[in-house]
């Protein structure tokens, strides 16, 4: 196992942090050098996605469905071919025509009242968590709606914000405090949840948002981002990267993105560097291992 000090090189904060990601390839180190100068300059943003949450015991979104088309079906055992049409949309990976269906079903209150149930449960962060807490990032976004991020950064006084609050988010950007950034909302303020097709596309696109994607179309201009447990298979912030690398043209990036085994692809990879001079990260685990650590 290889560990890669991301602040090696960090002469400005001289910070004895680290992420590490075992690896067989030992010329990573010189790939990433960029992103240890963004950390050391406090030019670096994370970007968490869903899969530092599964690996601390919290559902995907795929299994987060199930359970609501579970509870769905307890209460309406009839209309079979409404619940094979929407274990379809779940098992082609449309979750958030799924969601929508299954909040029209559920009611809005029943589908909050799940969240709060789900994810208040789960407060210990993941190894993947604590290794992000242990880098000096100048700000964190995550489309998770837990507060395990929150939680293992504690140490840092973090501010949680949402989209809801796009000043807010402005003013942490502006003068470098660090603050959790959640593009999807927290499930502790259920009005700000983003669940469905069309909260996502209004999200996106409606005018009284627009401050919101603003922010993060400008961040991907200026600051250096690490993707972690995020697929880089999202439509719309591909969409939301194009739109920043148009912006900056060749000065655009780079940033990373960690991928793991099952989800690392080399075409994919290529094409990720080529198309959005993001560079991927491989990550391989140990046998029978599901945690960094």
């Amino acid at each position: 196992m290889l560990e890669h000090n991301l602040l090696q090189g960090a002469r400005e904060n001289q910070v004895n942090a680290k992420l590490t990601f075992p690896t067989s390839d030992p010329s990573l180190a010189a790939t990433v050098q960029p992103l240890t100068e963004a950390i050391a300059r406090q030019d670096a943003v994370v970007f968490v996605g869903a899969g530092a949450s599964i690996a601390a015991g919290l559902p995907s979104w795929e299994a987060f469905l199930n359970i609501c088309l579970s509870t769905a079906r307890e209460g309406n055992p009839g209309s079979e071919e409404r619940w094979k049409f929407i274990e379809d949309r779940i098992r082609k990976y449309d979750f958030l025509t799924a969601a929508e269906l299954l909040q029209k079903l559920l009611g809005i209150e029943q589908v909050r009242c799940l969240f709060r149930k789900v994810f208040a449960e789960h407060t210990r962060p993941s190894p993947i968590h604590r290794a992000i807490a242990r880098i000096p990032f100048s700000l964190a976004i995550t489309t998770n709606f837990d507060q395990l991020l929150e939680i293992a950064c504690r140490n840092r006084g973090t501010s949680v914000l949402t989209w809801r609050q796009p000043d807010s988010v402005f003013t942490a950007v502006r003068n470098r405090d660090f603050a959790v950034v959640k593009t999807h909302g927290d499930f502790r303020d259920t009005e700000s949840l983003v669940l469905t097709k069309t909260q996502y596309t209004n999200l996106m696109h409606k005018r009284e948002n627009e401050s919101f994607t603003t922010c993060l179309r400008e961040l991907l201009t200026l600051r250096t981002f690490l993707f972690v447990g995020y697929s880089l298979r999202d439509h719309d912030l591909i969409k939301l990267i194009d739109e920043a690398r148009l912006l900056r043209r060749a000065e655009f990036g780079p940033h990373f993105a960690i991928l793991f085994d099952d989800e690392f692809n080399a075409d994919f990879a290529d094409h990720l560097r080529e198309a959005y001079s993001i560079y991927v990260i491989p990550c391989s685990l140990p046998p029978g291992s599901s945690e960094w650590d």
